[in-house]
């Protein structure tokens, strides 16, 4: 094994540890959170996202207050952990476009109940653009439960969300395009096109509705070349019955 190999696994090696004990210390951290030690622990945080990237911290942090908190419970949930998390949550869903991979990494290594973002939501008081986006950030995730969770909601959940919510309440530019984009790829379901139709009427923005427009464009193009190759089978078909026409007539079929 060469030096530059060796050096190459000692840092991966390093890499993960530090990772790990990282996770570890941010559990820690969590877990000791109350009034009384409340700034300090905060403090402490903000220490470790200037010295490490603050969205790798911030991660860790979200992680380890979505599992060390009581959902089942609400009597039994730590208030100071509660405001915690939707402070966090509030800044993966606000102004960050990749809030996608943000929060695939918060619910990294998890397995939640099938009612979980209702509760999650209800507990954090998301508004409804909150809600939609973290759902949509989760079908983005490689866990079929995350994947799953998020999808249902989409397609389930979505439309009374949009019709309930207050329109003041704009969404960002990326996430309305992630979100056609993502209602363009995914199989139809019953209220696919009046989602479409709801941002369509309320979102101007050409990348917003970027999805929309390529959709149409390749459905008008594959229009096209279904005529143009409809064209073409009956101009061959003309010109075989005209050459039929025009041939010499056999004297061997003459009687």
């Amino acid at each position: 094994m060469s030096l530059a190999t060796d050096i190459k696994v000692f840092h991966s090696a390093h890499t993960r540890a530090s990772s790990t004990v990282l996770k570890a210390h941010c559990r820690y951290l969590i877990s000791t959170i109350n009034k009384k030690n409340l700034k300090a622990v905060l403090a402490e945080i903000q220490q470790l996202e200037s010295q490490y990237d603050p969205e790798v911290i911030g991660g860790l942090i979200i992680n380890a207050l979505i599992e060390l908190i009581d959902w089942n419970d609400a009597s039994k949930r730590n208030k100071d952990q509660t405001q915690l998390l939707a402070s966090k949550i509030s800044l993966i869903l606000f102004n960050q476009p990749n809030f996608s991979s943000l929060v695939c990494s918060a619910f990294d290594g998890m397995t939640l109940p099938e009612d979980f973002l209702a509760t999650f939501s209800s507990a954090l008081k998301l508004n409804y653009v909150q809600e939609i986006t973290l759902a949509l950030g989760m079908t983005k995730s490689l866990s079929e439960n995350i994947f799953t969770i998020g999808t249902d909601y989409i397609s389930s959940k979505c439309l009374a969300a949009l019709n309930q919510g207050n329109p003041n309440d704009k969404f960002p530019d990326y996430v309305v395009h992630e979100l056609l984009f993502f209602l363009r790829e995914y199989d139809d379901f019953s209220e696919k096109e009046e989602i479409i139709e709801y941002f369509r009427k309320n979102y101007n923005s050409v990348f917003s509705l970027m999805p929309l427009i390529s959709t149409q464009a390749t459905s008008s193009l594959d229009m096209k070349r279904s005529i143009l190759k409809i064209s073409n089978m009956l101009k061959v078909r003309r010109q075989v019955s005209q050459t039929i026409l025009q041939a010499p007539i056999s004297n061997t079929l003459i009687t």
